[in-house]
């Protein structure tokens, strides 16, 4: 590669490199002069709308046209439009979770600036994830992300929960990292590549056993399946979820499980492939497991972060009945459904720090009579909720209504049938929540404050939960444009 052909390629990753740069720059900062959480805050919020905005540039997306796909160092990073369809919504995800983080009352002050930095840090993993047409570079990507987030998960360090989430957290990721690497290393000894391209030839070809590639395959999808908490690898969820801090529960909810899709798609439906192998029936029967386990026990649930952990495992098995139909509707479903998903989980978790933050309190129980104290945050948590419950006209019925589609129209009707009786459980568990709010009456005196960041948060995530669901045609031409590559 020339001198010239570097600094070009180079060019495509400006946002991941400005995110580099300002992470580092927070990091001496605090050195210098001690930074106030609200600063710091603030230069995270435009260090992400900035990142948004050179991915936009060095793709020419203002000035209109498709984005010609390119590979970058070898072929090891894919410049494309599912990458940057991805990375703009990690960038989305980011700027709403500093929103969260800044409304927060935060019981790590004194480690602020590392919360921040680490923030940044691991949304250029999440973003290399996206990008990475190389299992090295998966391989890569996620240590960053997973060491960030062990980081995060712990940075309450008084609280026991908090560390007892963060050990968890890291005994099972260590796990599944070895997972990974061995799947890893199966496909390098069978292809002599680590390049999709290459995997993809070797096996179209027919040059190596599917007995063995299946294994591999196997292992691989075991090693992302933990990211996206499917069962049987969901086992560190709640506790994680219930430890962390409320603003990196949300994160965790919904950044990984984005960046671990994209690579799950880039791998299987890209790299690895079907050649006659039960790929996709396998992933079939993880989706109905992953949605049944998280729908059924998150109706005992009191906390309200372990039910939203266990309604985040379930949603992880709605995206992968997307997955699970290796066609293009089944690719668009996955894609629509992470956008659908992002914004309606995080302003859940908006509506949640509110209330936490005023209440003392994570239980169901607490928000009886919420309504009459604070009539727009329970407004807005009762359309999310319902949103995550599937029902129109909210982003999350149109994520559901494609990926059943998609199976229906592939013959799977299976997936269908569980996932609509799966919606009707979680519908439960959701409204349980508005009766307690709307219906009950309060048991204890509260002033609910909503924090200026969490009140832009819910207006964000609302704006978008309501318009994918109302106008969804720009969105689905977007996610229709993003799965040309497979």
């Amino acid at each position: 590669m020339t001198v010239a052909g570097l600094f070009a390629d180079i060019r495509y990753l400006l946002p991941e490199l400005f995110l580099i740069g300002t992470g580092f720059a927070i990091v001496l900062f605090d050195f210098l002069c001690r930074a106030k959480q609200r600063d710091l805050g603030i230069v995270s919020l435009c260090a992400f709308a900035i990142a948004a905005g050179l991915a936009l540039y060095v793709n020419k997306l203002p000035f209109g046209g498709e984005i010609a796909g390119r590979e970058l160092f070898f072929g090891m990073i894919s410049n494309d439009e599912f990458s940057v369809s991805l990375r703009l919504l990690i960038y989305a995800v980011m700027f709403i979770t500093v929103l969260l983080s800044m409304g927060e009352r935060f019981s790590c002050a004194g480690d602020v600036t590392e919360y921040y930095a680490l923030l940044i840090f691991q949304s250029v993993g999440l973003a290399g994830l996206v990008l990475s047409d190389n299992l090295l570079m998966v391989y890569l990507s996620l240590e960053l992300i997973s060491l960030s987030s062990y980081i995060l998960a712990s940075l309450t360090k008084r609280d026991f929960f908090s560390s007892e989430a963060s050990l968890k957290y890291f005994l099972f990721g260590a796990l599944s990292t070895g997972i990974l690497l061995f799947g890893v290393s199966m496909v390098y000894g069978l292809t002599g590549s680590l390049d999709l391209d290459v995997i993809f030839a070797q096996a179209t070809a027919g040059a190596v056993p599917q007995g063995v590639l299946y294994v591999a395959g196997v292992f691989l999808l075991a090693g992302l399946g933990f990211k996206i908490a499917m069962v049987p690898f969901h086992m560190w969820a709640p506790d994680v979820y219930q430890g962390a801090p409320t603003p990196i529960t949300a994160l965790l909810s919904v950044g990984p499980k984005i960046a671990a899709f994209a690579a799950l798609l880039r791998i299987f439906d890209k790299g690895i492939g079907n050649f006659g192998l039960n790929w996709f029936d396998l992933v079939g029967v993880l989706a109905v497991l992953t949605m049944t386990a998280g729908n059924v026990i998150a109706i005992s649930q009191n906390n309200v972060k372990r039910m939203l952990a266990y309604s985040s495992i379930a949603q992880a098995g709605y995206i992968l009945i997307g997955f699970a139909v290796p066609t293009k509707i089944g690719e668009t479903g996955v894609i629509v459904y992470l956008l659908a998903y992002a914004f309606m989980n995080l302003g859940a978790f908006a509506v949640v720090i509110a209330f936490i933050n005023s209440l003392g309190s994570e239980l169901i129980t607490d928000f009886k009579g919420l309504s009459q104290k604070a009539p727009a945050a329970c407004f807005v948590l009762t359309v999310f909720l319902l949103s995550l419950a599937g029902i129109p006209p909210t982003a999350g019925f149109l994520g559901k209504f494609y990926v059943f589609s998609a199976a229906i129209d592939a013959g799977k009707i299976y997936l269908a049938v569980a996932g609509v009786i799966n919606s009707v459980i979680a519908l439960y568990y959701y409204v349980r929540v508005v009766k307690c709010m709307y219906m009950d009456s309060a048991e204890r005196e509260a002033v609910v404050v909503v924090h200026p960041a969490l009140a832009a948060a819910m207006i964000i995530s609302l704006a978008g939960t309501l318009a994918v669901g109302i106008c969804p045609e720009p969105f689905i031409n977007a996610a229709v444009s993003a799965v040309k590559i497979f």
